[in-house]
């Protein structure tokens, strides 16, 4: 007998078979429907039903299960002689209810949405377990949607797996794929590429990715310092990124290049120029590192950011030991919200920027803290007045007058941490003393009110304190009491495992003023038992003023 794959010619166009079972049998009436082919055209075309014919799906739909149930119970007798099941029922039965499921009566631009949602990075590997490969296996109609919406396949990340961190073996994209990928992406659409040059044969893709530079959006590249002429060489001079708003460039040294004995590589020429020709007044984040490798020096970084008057965020690393200290013109950048600062001094910046909107600033510096020029800080929050909230300095100030001055120009600091950069940096902290804490305490002369950043509600300190338990637990005691209204449950906790002293305090009045927490990373020479003892005595008055402090 010839094998075939349909029931209906199984079943009953072959001979053998209705020769024993002519009437033991009938025909399923729902494989022989009219409206079969109608469900399953309805199936390829995406569309919800209308009313009428979703009634006709629905009772068809009903048919269906009832002629499997018959069809079963005749089947296992018939079974030696058979040579198909009744499956094709069942898969008519899925049929109608596919075509009644909810999610088709979505409209498609709201789908569009939801296939946007399942993107899970902003740079997508292409992957066959997740979107929008994964989504382009669910039916035909979800395949036309995605291949036709150009955002699905807008970013992608070209690097090898072992420069993900997947820990898995390489497993570089050939070229074929990455540009069908972003072919799909259409001519006008904006791009976010990741790539990593550190594979030899990662040069493949660059001139791929680089073939649609006038569509960059976000570029993410990592590669040897060695490779920017080869870089270079495939970027025209002018304007050769129209829509660049993110660049992320990290440069790094081959691992043979790292000897202490001969130094670092001379710096290059091609990656300033490379900088140059990347930077423009559309930059919006700007992200420039580079480990063990020359970069750019201070003044070359704050001549860049000149160029990119737009600036929103900015994270700048150098590497350049000496520079001149001259002054170089005023740069005024009105948008920018957020900048960290790696160099050996920071005076160069202090000395050029003018940041007015300025929320969040974090500056690394491998000079000795004691020659640390925080006078220039002091100027330049006096110069720019920016609602500072976030203020990071590694290491901080030498003495306590200037960290002083730089609280009396950050009246809304919320977040305070001072830290040692490199271990052998002196671990005392000659900034935080009794006279600084005075400051930072709330007493009767000052109305109850913080004399300094009266919205400061963290606190994190790097080393051996110079003030005393005293002026320490005072402090906290009057931070607890300014900022916890009567209802607020304060419990401070004290910790000596990852944060040898932690002390912090938790409201529960939601529209109150933010709870107090202060951590120290100190040595073991301090007195914690001292301010936990403190603490600690004065737990009944808390407690009698309707509070509870819980010490661990």
């Amino acid at each position: 007998m010839e094998a075939t794959s349909s029931w209906t010619e199984c079943m009953w166009d072959v001979p053998r078979v209705r020769k024993f079972v002519p009437r033991m049998l009938p025909c399923p009436p729902s494989l022989r429907h009219p409206k079969r082919e109608f469900v399953w055209n309805l199936l390829r075309s995406g569309r919800y039903p209308i009313l009428d014919e979703s009634i006709e799906v629905q009772e068809m739909a009903v048919k269906c299960r009832q002629d499997v149930e018959d069809v079963i119970t005749s089947y296992h007798s018939l079974a030696p002689i058979l040579t198909v099941n009744p499956d094709e029922l069942l898969h008519v039965e899925r049929w109608c209810h596919s075509a009644l499921a909810p999610v088709r009566r979505l409209p498609t631009d709201l789908l569009q949405e939801i296939f946007l949602c399942c993107l899970t990075d902003t740079y997508t590997r292409p992957n066959l377990q997740s979107a929008p490969l994964l989504l382009c296996q669910v039916c035909f109609s979800w395949r036309s949607l995605c291949l036709s919406t150009p955002q699905l396949w807008s970013s992608i990340d070209l690097r090898d797996f072992r420069d993900s961190g997947s820990g898995l073996r390489s497993s570089l994209l050939p070229p074929t794929i990455v540009e069908t990928w972003l072919a799909r992406s259409g001519p006008t659409c904006p791009l976010s590429i990741r790539l990593c040059s550190h594979h030899p044969e990662s040069r493949t893709l660059l001139p791929i990715a680089l073939s649609h530079r006038d569509r960059w959006r976000k570029i993410d590249l990592t590669f040897f310092a060695r490779d920017a002429e080869f870089f270079l060489a495939l970027l025209p001079s002018q304007d050769p990124t129209p829509l660049l708003e993110q660049l992320d460039i990290h440069f790094s040294l081959p691992f043979e290049s790292l000897n202490p004995r001969a130094g670092f590589p001379p710096p290059s020429d091609h990656m300033s120029t490379l900088l140059q020709r990347l930077t423009s007044t559309r930059l919006t984040e700007l992200n420039i590192s580079g480990s063990y490798a020359y970069v750019l020096s201070l003044r070359e970084g704050i001549e860049m950011l000149s160029r990119c008057p737009n600036l929103v965020q900015c994270q700048l690393e150098t590497k350049t030991i000496s520079e001149a200290t001259s002054l170089l013109a005023r740069v005024r950048l009105n948008n920018l919200v957020s900048l960290e600062l790696r160099a050996e001094s920071a005076e160069v910046a202090y000395l050029s920027l003018t940041l007015p909107r300025l929320q969040s600033l974090t500056v690394f510096t491998s000079q000795n803290p004691a020659i640390q020029p925080h006078i220039h800080l002091v100027s330049f929050l006096a110069r720019s007045t920016p609602p500072l909230e976030y203020l990071h300095l590694s290491p901080p100030p030498a003495s306590e007058d200037h960290l002083v001055e730089c609280l009396e120009n950050t009246p809304r600091l919320k977040e305070l941490s001072l830290t040692k950069m490199y271990p052998l940096q002196s671990p005392h902290l000659q900034c935080i003393s009794d006279v600084m804490l005075s400051h930072l305490s709330a007493s009767s002369s000052t109305g109850g009110y913080m004399a300094l950043t009266t919205h400061l509600y963290l606190l994190e300190v790097d080393g051996d304190l110079l003030c005393s338990p005293e002026g320490l637990t005072g402090m906290l005691i009057s931070r607890w009491r300014r900022n916890a209204p009567e209802e607020c449950d304060m419990r401070p906790a004290l910790g000596t495992e990852a944060a040898p002293f932690a002390a912090n305090i938790s409201g529960t009045n939601a529209s109150g003023p933010s709870p107090f927490k202060l951590v120290v990373h100190s040595g073991t020479s301090y007195p914690l038992a001292r301010v936990k003892e403190l603490l600690t005595g004065v737990e009944h008055q808390f407690i009698q003023d309707g509070r509870t402090v819980t010490i661990s």
